[in-house]
């Protein structure tokens, strides 16, 4: 796999700091891609996480928390009874207008918040996530700036400031013997999310394998 910098960034930062709206014990229902059956993912994380740790600035993403950030629905509080549930369906039924393909991971990408794979362009989940998008503005009867959608998986949040440098020549080996990673079986996941501990956790509410098995 190649190994690239966000452009800019010369060290990291902390990840976890409180973003408008967040607070401990409050949750988020959100729509990820989930990884449950991606085993050459999983040992790369599992390959991964002590390198990362050993530099004392990262929190490893366990395997079971391995996930693709897509689109957030709304905090647990605000949501009113049936609007989650309205959502699951409207995105559900976009994928018939889309289609679907194997999820390519080829580079690690260092950020400021963390260890991240990244790949190619995929035309397909761009689209769906313009969808989801779509589907939650109708819910909320306003829509929201949300910026620019990078597909990546978070191997590693970073929660201290540490020479970006430092950080590639550690991952370098592994980043060097590790092919690309081809997903063939993600699945969107509805869930109800949670950060208080330096770690997403989540509560699975529907999912729905993305390609045909």
């Amino acid at each position: 796999m190649r190994l690239e910098i966000e452009d800019g960034v010369t060290e990291t930062a902390d990840h976890w700091w409180w973003r408008p709206g967040w607070r401990p014990g409050r949750r988020m229902v959100t729509l990820h891609v989930t990884v449950p059956f991606e085993a050459e993912l999983h040992d790369l994380a599992r390959r991964s996480a002590p390198v990362l740790e050993g530099l004392g600035a990262f929190d490893p993403v366990p395997v079971h928390g391995l996930h693709l950030t897509m689109t957030g629905v709304g905090f647990t509080d605000e949501l009113t009874a049936g609007q989650a549930e309205k959502v699951w369906e409207e995105v559900l039924g976009s994928l018939a207008d889309l289609e679907p393909a194997p999820i390519v991971l080829d580079r690690f990408f260092l950020g400021s918040g963390g260890v991240m794979l990244s790949g190619p362009p995929m035309p397909w989940l761009q689209e769906f996530c313009q969808a989801q998008r779509a589907a939650v503005d109708r819910m909320r009867g306003s829509s929201e700036d949300r910026g620019p959608f990078h597909p990546h998986i978070s191997l590693a949040y970073a929660n201290a400031p540490m020479p970006m440098g430092q950080v590639a020549a550690a991952l370098a080996p592994i980043a060097e013997q590790t092919p690309p990673i081809i997903l063939h079986r993600p699945v969107l996941t509805m869930m109800r999310l949670g950060r208080d501990t330096h770690e997403y956790a989540w509560d699975v509410l529907a999912e729905q394998e993305l390609l045909p098995t």
